[in-house]
């Protein structure tokens, strides 16, 4: 089943689940936010990448407004709600400023494999304390982590292309399993940098 949704391509990645502030400037895109909080509607966040707008991205309902300007500017606070896939995209909606798209809404499983999560875990962590980072998350899920390992945003695309879980897991344990050993050496490197020029204390060597 197909639906109609209003349009706000940005150059990032949202994932169902994400907070997100936003500052609203555009007249097109001041149109847009006064109409769903208006008729209290969602609207679509795709990724623009390559000069163009992608078929997958994210539906964001706008929960507050903290601030209005005096030029119709705004600061808007958001949620993520579900991926969706663009079916046919109009540059301009009929007599409206913004974009919009005919989209058909993508069931996202969040079923995990506990192994794989516990995997996570266990390097999420030696990354973080790597580079000196607390690690303040609740879950393991993919969408909760994605944009804190280092993805880029074709890999994060990826990442909320997927269907499973399951599958989303097995990417970000690959992806981990590669840049952590990559991030450790360059931390010490960063200490054995800082040791350059200053006095430098060991313990006796007998033999």
């Amino acid at each position: 089943m197909s639906t109609f949704i209003p349009l706000f391509p940005l150059n990032i990645v949202v994932f169902p689940g994400q907070r997100l502030n936003l500052h609203i400037f555009e007249p097109r895109y001041k149109q847009l936010i006064e109409e769903v909080w208006t008729e209290d509607k969602a609207f679509g966040i795709p990724l623009f990448i390559d000069e163009g707008v992608s078929d997958i991205g994210c539906l964001v309902k706008v929960e507050s407004i903290p601030t209005k300007y005096p030029n119709g500017e705004m600061d808007i606070s958001c949620v993520a709600d579900q991926a969706f896939r663009i079916l046919e995209f109009f540059q301009m909606v009929p007599n409206k400023l913004y974009s919009g798209a005919k989209v058909s809404l993508i069931e996202t499983n969040l079923e995990p494999d506990l192994e794989i999560a516990d995997e996570i875990a266990t390097y999420v962590g030696q990354l973080f304390n790597a580079m000196g980072f607390p690690e303040t998350f609740n879950d393991m899920l993919s969408f909760t982590v994605g944009h804190h390992i280092g993805f880029s945003v074709r890999q994060e695309y990826e990442l909320l292309s997927l269907h499973t879980e399951k599958e989303r897991q097995l990417m970000i344990q690959k992806h981990l399993k590669t840049v952590l050993p990559i991030v450790i050496e360059m931390e010490k490197l960063k200490q054995r940098v800082k040791l350059n020029g200053h006095y430098q204390y060991f313990d006796e060597i007998n033999f």
